[in-house]
C-alpha cells in the first residue's frame, strides 16, 4: 500500500496553525487553567511521580476502576476528528497516516470517526492524562515543547507535529468543557510517564490479585509468567505496531483483532491491573478496562524496552541494557 502523501496544500495548513499556537499558547497560562479546574499536574520529580504511583498503588489494592492514557501525536491525529471545526476530508489524511503506521492499512471516514469517538471518550472517561507538555523529572519545568515543533516543521515534517498539537488541543478541551467547575479527580502528568512506570512494575504488580497484559510483544509472555510466578498472569497478544513489524505475514489489528480483544477485557477485567501496549487501540483498550471494573495503565513503548527494542526517539535517552527482560 502507498504511503500517505502530504501535499504543499497540507504543509500550509500545518505551518499555519503551529505557528499560531506557538504565538498564543502559554503554558503557565494553561497551568492557571487546570489550577482553576481543580486539575492537579504531577510530573516533576521524585514527591509528585511518587504521589502519581501511591495513587495508582491504591487504586490496585482497593480494586477500584481507573484509567491512565497518554496522549501523543498519534492519538491527536485521531483526536483531530473530535475536535470542534473537523473536516473530515482533510482530517482524515492525518487520521489515516497514523492508522497506515500502527495498523499498515488505512480505513473508511465512517471507521474513522467512530474510532475517535471512542478515544475521545476513552480520554474523557480516564483519571489520569498523560501529555507531551510536560516530561518527567522536569525538577524546574524549563521543558520547551515548541522547540520540537520547529525542529520537526524545518525538517518538512508534518504528521507528529500536527498529531501533538491536536492532542494538546484536546487535552485543553477537556478542561474547558468543566467551565467553571472543579475537576478534583482528574491529574495530568508527562506523556512519557510509562517510562517511569517501567520502574514500578514490580510494586503495581505485587499488589495486583489478576494481571492482564496487552501487548505485540508476544515474546514477553513467558518473561512476565516466570518473573511473577505467583501471580495470576493472563498475556493477550496483539498484532505488533506495522512500522515496527519487519517480517510479511503481519495480521492487521483492526477490526478482527480488535474487537476480539475488546470482548476478552470485558469478560475478565474486573479486578484486574491492565497492563496496555497497543498504540492507538490502546486508549480504548484501557478505557474499556476501566468501565469493566479493571486498572489500566497505558504502557506504550515501555513493553518495546523491556524486549530490548528502541523503538521510538525518546528511548536514545534510556540505557535500555539495564532495564531490557530479553
Amino acid at each position: 500500500m502507498a504511503n500517505i502523501v502530504f501535499d504543499e496544500g497540507d504543509r500550509e495548513y500545518a505551518r499555519n496553525i503551529i505557528k499560531e499556537f506557538l504565538e498564543t499558547f502559554e503554558l503557565a497560562s494553561f497551568k492557571n487553567k487546570c489550577a482553576d479546574h481543580g486539575v492537579k499536574i504531577l510530573y516533576r520529580n521524585a514527591v509528585e511521580l511518587g504521589c502519581l504511583t501511591g495513587l495508582i498503588v491504591e487504586r490496585i489494592y482497593s480494586r477500584t476502576p481507573f484509567s491512565m492514557l497518554r496522549a501523543g501525536d498519534g492519538e491527536g491525529n485521531v483526536l483531530s476528528l473530535a475536535l470542534p471545526g473537523s473536516r473530515p476530508e482533510r482530517d482524515m489524511k492525518w487520521l489515516n497516516s497514523v492508522f497506515q503506521m500502527m495498523d499498515g492499512q488505512t480505513i473508511s471516514t465512517a471507521d474513522g470517526k467512530r474510532i475517535a469517538s471512542s478515544m475521545a471518550n476513552a480520554f474523557d472517561n480516564a483519571d489520569v492524562i498523560g501529555t507531551r507538555l510536560f516530561r518527567h523529572g522536569d525538577e524546574n519545568g524549563v521543558y520547551d515543547e515548541t522547540k520540537w515543533f520547529l525542529d520537526v516543521l524545518s525538517k518538512g515534517e508534518t504528521r507528529g507535529p500536527v498529531g501533538a498539537l491536536k492532542a494538546i488541543q484536546f487535552v485543553e478541551s477537556l478542561i474547558d468543557d468543566n467551565n467553571n467547575n472543579k475537576d478534583e479527580s482528574r491529574i495530568l502528568t508527562s506523556a512519557w510517564v510509562h517510562l517511569y512506570f517501567i520502574e514500578q512494575l514490580d510494586t503495581f504488580i505485587k499488589y495486583a490479585e489478576k494481571v492482564i497484559v496487552i501487548s505485540g510483544r508476544t515474546e514477553l509472555a513467558d518473561k512476565f509468567a516466570t518473573r511473577y510466578v505467583a501471580k495470576n498472569i493472563e498475556f493477550v497478544g496483539i498484532p505488533l505496531q506495522a512500522s515496527d513489524f519487519n517480517t510479511g505475514g503481519r495480521i492487521p489489528h483492526y477490526p478482527r483483532r480488535y474487537n476480539e480483544t475488546i470482548s476478552k477485557i470485558q469478560e475478565n477485567a474486573r479486578g484486574a491491573l491492565v497492563l496496555v501496549g497497543a498504540g492507538i487501540f490502546g486508549k480504548m483498550y484501557c478505557d474499556i478496562a476501566k468501565r469493566s471494573g479493571g486498572i489500566a495503565l497505558d504502557m506504550g513503548s515501555a513493553f518495546d524496552l523491556l524486549a530490548g527494542a528502541a523503538t521510538r526517539p525518546i528511548h536514545e535517552r534510556i540505557d535500555i541494557k539495564n532495564i531490557k527482560w530479553i
